[in-house]
């Protein structure tokens, strides 16, 4: 339990010391905005420097709402980077794992967290697909299968990579359509 509060208390202060306007463009007013520095705290493996931008749907951790575990999350990444789909698929591994280990409280938690797999699925134009299976440790270990949805672009400006992950537990349309409608900051 002291643990949990510890890592509440750390996001809490992260959110509010990089509060900042919005780098993810038509994000609704009702979806809940977080911020975290890199390395995240929960994923210490994923070696990249600069932020991260969560928003979440109302219904975000709400397993019988139409938008259940809908979220959007930017990494504003410092200097030019280029990953593969091998390389994000990495980084799904890790972030969901390390999220998963620093939440859930379910005996042989190892156990399970090894077993979550990031599929790639296909490349549509200036998306990656990926499919993965995961298990909620915000809700009793449910399982989820999650449709997540990749997009980079550099900004030679401001020397900073962005890559926005879109993600989503159903295939409801206006899910999706919500979710698209959201756009990474233009350089």
């Amino acid at each position: 339990m002291k643990k949990i509060c510890t890592i509440i208390l750390l996001i809490t202060l992260s959110s509010n010391l990089l509060a900042e306007d919005n780098l993810i463009l038509n994000v609704p007013d009702n979806w809940r905005k977080e911020v975290f520095a890199f390395p995240l705290e929960f994923a210490p493996e994923i070696k990249l420097s600069g932020t991260e931008e969560v928003h979440f749907a109302p219904g975000m951790f709400k397993p019988k709402a139409s938008d259940y575990f809908n979220y959007i999350f930017l990494w504003h990444i410092k200097e030019k980077q280029a990953f593969t789909p091998s390389d994000y698929s990495t980084f799904l591994n890790q972030y969901y794992r390390g999220l998963y280990l620093a939440v859930s409280n379910t005996d042989k938690k190892q156990n399970k967290a090894n077993q979550f797999t990031y599929k790639f699925l296909e490349r549509q134009k200036d998306k990656i697909l990926f499919q993965g299976d995961w298990l909620d440790p915000f809700n009793k270990n449910n399982p989820v299968e999650l449709l997540i949805a990749i997009e980079a672009n550099y900004c030679p400006a401001k020397d900073i990579t962005n890559i926005l992950f879109r993600i989503t537990s159903t295939d409801h349309n206006s899910a999706i359509t919500e979710l698209n409608a959201m756009k990474m900051p233009q350089c």
